[in-house]
């Protein structure tokens, strides 16, 4: 009887033992703390949005757009740990918003913001010389995209702009977008910031003749054409353009 309670008593304290070692060696979970450096539709993440990352490691995938999730301080993603080798380094990448079908090459803003332009605010984000640890990794997102807020002294009732190529080619790895070679124009119609006064619209980084074109309540509509306008990539970029006598 003595010799089985010394036995149950030894293999307890080994249970004990193995699960301390596999608590110490376990590996960390990756998580980001993100910095939005510029961003049209705010300057902070809000709970439950996602972005996409993606972590090579030397010149290998060690993960290719991982859904994180926000959760009020930091982005983690279910599952995702760190490898086990704690000195390599790797270059971490991400984009918002996230999309299932892959780390986008390339972007397109919507044609029709009326509703909104959320999800035409491409974020992208690069770190390199990352190595395993518990600590999240503090990432900077930039806004790919460009702005143009329309002003008007005269109640409007919608916006659009013309002249623009609405995809991008998108590197993540900079990150930045330009205008795709070769692809067609197309307009766009704003979304409606104060009624009858300021429009906003998210476009596509490039440097072109744009027509912004206004409708107003008595059915008529006017236009004004910038000839070079400067649309920037890689920070927030605010053009206004206000229509008189309209």
């Amino acid at each position: 009887m003595m010799n089985r309670i010394l036995l149950a008593a030894v293999l307890a304290v080994s249970a004990a033992m193995s699960g301390c070692a596999e608590k110490q060696n376990a590996h960390p979970s990756v998580k980001i703390t993100p910095t939005i450096k510029t961003r049209v539709t705010g300057l902070h993440f809000d709970s439950g949005d996602q972005v996409g990352l993606s972590i090579l490691k030397g010149a290998d995938a060690y993960v290719t757009n991982h859904p994180m999730t926000y959760e009020g301080s930091a982005f983690s993603g279910s599952g995702l740990l760190w490898y086990n080798n704690l000195n390599e380094t790797s270059t971490l990448t991400a984009y918002h918003p996230y999309s299932s079908a892959g780390v986008p090459a390339e972007f397109s803003v919507a044609a029709d913001q009326t509703g909104g332009y959320a999800s035409s605010d491409l974020l992208g984000a690069v770190k390199r010389d990352v190595t395993p640890g518990s600590a999240p990794v503090g990432m900077v997102f930039y806004h790919l995209m460009s702005q143009l807020t329309n002003n008007s002294e005269a109640a409007v009732a919608s916006v659009s702009v013309g002249g623009l190529v609405p995809t991008a080619t998108v590197d993540l790895t900079v990150p930045t977008a330009a205008a795709k070679a070769g692809a067609a124009v197309e307009e766009v119609r704003a979304f409606e910031m104060t009624p009858g006064k300021s429009y906003r619209v998210i476009l596509v980084p490039q440097q072109a003749a744009l027509t912004v074109t206004v409708g107003t309540s008595d059915g008529k509509s006017h236009s004004k054409t910038i000839a070079a306008a400067l649309l920037e990539s890689g920070k927030q970029y605010d053009m206004s353009v206000t229509v008189t006598n309209v």
